[in-house]
């Protein structure tokens, strides 16, 4: 292992996790959602490869502070996109019901 894949790697989450705050200024929750699944999975994937020892020790004793506090500001961004997602799929299935209900008012007949 280099220090400069475990750089790398480590920088890779923390601009993922800068992308998510920028994703929720522009109210884009599914996104944040599809980036919040794909973070997930690279910070497993980060420990897995680059489990704390001491050779490393120092490292993470720098940064896991910093990746603590963005990470629960990154839980509340998450769980505000659930919301927002989930408040967008019900207007979407009223919409698609209102459509409907629409399209089956009886039309008036016309008489000859």
């Amino acid at each position: 292992m280099t220090a400069t894949t475990l750089h790398h790697s480590w920088e890779t989450i923390a601009g993922m996790g800068q992308t998510m705050q920028q994703l929720a200024n522009d109210s884009d929750w599914p996104g944040i959602a599809d980036l919040a699944r794909r973070r997930h999975e690279s910070v497993t994937l980060h420990f897995q490869r680059y489990p704390v020892s001491p050779d490393n020790a120092e490292f993470y004793h720098q940064h896991l502070h910093h990746f603590f506090q963005q990470e629960q500001l990154l839980n509340e961004i998450v769980n505000c996109a659930r919301k927002n997602v989930l408040k967008d799929a019900n207007l979407f299935g009223h919409n698609r019901r209102a459509i409907s209900a629409y399209k089956n008012v009886i039309k008036p007949s016309r008489s000859t």
